[in-house]
């Protein structure tokens, strides 16, 4: 039998859940903060509260915040095949937002956004070359040197990796090595390019 305590907890929960089906994520997140609070001095952990907290901070665009619940909430519950999605949309979304071309080169938030993704094992090129140039735009060089050096042997056929090294290897003053990257870049990128035949036509 369910007691009126954790009754009024599981209203509370889904009452955060129907603000996310009105799309008022922000009220939602507020809602299902309280609630974990509240359930937590309890002495109750609940996945299903952390991944709603996950969810509505993902909606708030509050990245750090939304893998922190969707990591507790999966390591509460491992086989939640809804929770697994929401950690698959909330990395892809801080890849994203490392990747994005209107992301100032020293955000302080690059350096954190980048650890989550190393740690979870779900950084890419992208993500690696936003932390070079973060490195780069905050005067730390060798760091720079050392990820996109990394991420070139990693990714020899991504334009973005050859193009983060050419950018370290001016930072550094190496004009030939520059020169080399800017090559490989150059040929990384038509390699990705799409064979179109005579005529328009691809293949």
């Amino acid at each position: 039998m369910i007691d009126k305590h954790t009754k009024h907890l599981l209203t509370g929960a889904k009452r955060g859940f129907e603000l996310m089906d009105e799309r008022n994520p922000a009220e939602a997140l507020k809602v299902f903060r309280e609630v974990l609070i509240e359930a937590r001095k309890a002495g109750i952990e609940s996945a299903n509260l952390l991944w709603g907290v996950a969810v509505a901070s993902d909606y708030t665009g509050e990245l750090e915040m939304a893998f922190e619940n969707v990591t507790a909430a999966l390591a509460l519950d491992p086989l939640a095949g809804p929770i697994h999605h929401s950690f698959e949309v909330i990395t892809r979304r801080i890849r994203e937002a490392l990747a994005a071309p209107e992301r100032v080169a020293d955000d302080p938030s690059t350096p954190r956004l980048y650890a989550i993704l190393v740690g979870a094992g779900e950084a890419e090129v992208e993500s690696h070359t936003a932390m070079a140039r973060y490195h780069l735009a905050t005067g730390n060089v060798p760091a720079a040197a050392a990820i996109v050096g990394a991420a070139a042997l990693l990714y020899p056929a991504s334009k973005a990796a050859w193009d983060a090294k050419a950018a370290v290897a001016t930072a550094l003053g190496d004009a030939e090595g520059a020169e080399l990257a800017r090559i490989e870049g150059v040929a990384a990128g038509a390699a990705s390019m799409p064979f179109t035949a005579p005529g328009g036509a691809r293949a």
